[in-house]
């Protein structure tokens, strides 16, 4: 599959790429996806929820009032569950969800959604516009990039976009442009930008476009292939 490299204008510049078939023409695998993200997701959790038992909840030990006698319910402890204030029953504790993912898998999956993505026409490729960004951060110019490509609506509103760049600056003035451009596109709800290394299947699969800097999808077969991992 080859794809039209675009322009900052929206323009085809007359390039095309070709898009790796061992990454983004196999056949994908939802299973492998589907325990990617979940295992992603679960992660991303930090499992503090914590709730307190009858040992746990502060107040006396005394009982409330003698046992006979007071006409009402009997009565040992303010702390019990059924009381207002009182300890809670089964409630949870802290705990980690952490998941392991096979490597294979890992790898498989993002080779899944990026499959899904190529097939549903939902990958861009424009040429590196970091540059933009040499002297300052501009969220303004990148705002403008995407209007460009067509990821902005008639209401202003950027679609959700996992952009994908190439990281390896060795030059000063490189790397000092592509840190003004990450904060610049940290000020757009909906764009993420990643080294095209460390996307995940989760983001892959949650973006509508994936828009590669022509720079990083000559590097995707290092990024993605069987050496990535």
């Amino acid at each position: 599959m080859k794809l039209d490299v675009k322009k900052i204008s929206g323009e085809d510049s007359g390039r095309k790429v070709e898009l790796p078939a061992d990454i983004f023409g196999i056949t994908p695998n939802d299973h492998a996806v589907y325990l990617a993200v979940k295992a992603e997701r679960a992660n991303k959790r930090h499992g503090t929820h914590n709730t307190l038992e009858r040992s746990a909840v502060s107040g006396t030990t005394k009982k409330p009032w003698k046992q006979k006698g007071t006409g009402g319910a009997r009565a040992g402890s303010v702390k019990t569950p059924l009381w207002p204030g009182g300890a809670i029953t089964f409630g949870p504790h802290p705990h980690l969800y952490k998941k392991d993912t096979n490597v294979k898998v890992k790898r498989l999956a993002r080779k899944s959604a990026l499959t899904y993505k190529a097939n549903d026409s939902k990958i861009l490729v424009v040429e590196d516009f970091h540059t933009l960004c040499a002297e300052a951060p501009k969220t303004k110019s990148v705002f403008e990039v995407l209007t460009n490509l067509g990821l902005v609506s008639e209401t202003k509103k950027v679609q959700k976009v996992l952009m994908l760049v190439d990281k390896d600056r060795k030059d000063e003035k490189e790397a000092r442009a592509y840190d003004n451009f990450k904060k610049s596109c940290r000020n757009i709800p909906g764009l993420k930008v990643s080294v095209t290394k460390n996307a995940s299947t989760y983001e892959i699969m949650n973006a509508d476009y994936v828009l590669f800097h022509e720079t990083a999808l000559k590097n995707v077969a290092t990024a993605f292939g069987a050496a990535a991992e």
